[in-house]
């Protein structure tokens, strides 16, 4: 999911750029904002796999060390 957010950023700033040559300034800040936030979005979906990732290692870690407990 993070790699089409990463296109669509790099898509919009092309075409921002495109606009802003064309001294087209309003269609250039509008792509450039959108390219922002597909940015703004690619980040957030890396953090929060991040994040999940290591909730599922801690948790397993967890049901390791009550696995053990319950052996003694």
């Amino acid at each position: 999911m993070g790699s089409i957010w990463t296109i669509a950023s790099i898509l919009c700033l092309i075409a921002a750029a495109i606009f802003l040559l064309r001294e087209n300034y309003d269609w250039a800040f509008v792509l450039a904002a959108l390219g922002a936030l597909a940015w703004i979005l690619n980040y957030r979906f890396q953090i929060r796999g991040t994040i999940n990732k290591e909730t599922e290692t801690t948790e397993d870690e967890r049901e390791v060390s009550d696995e053990d407990e319950d052996e003694t």
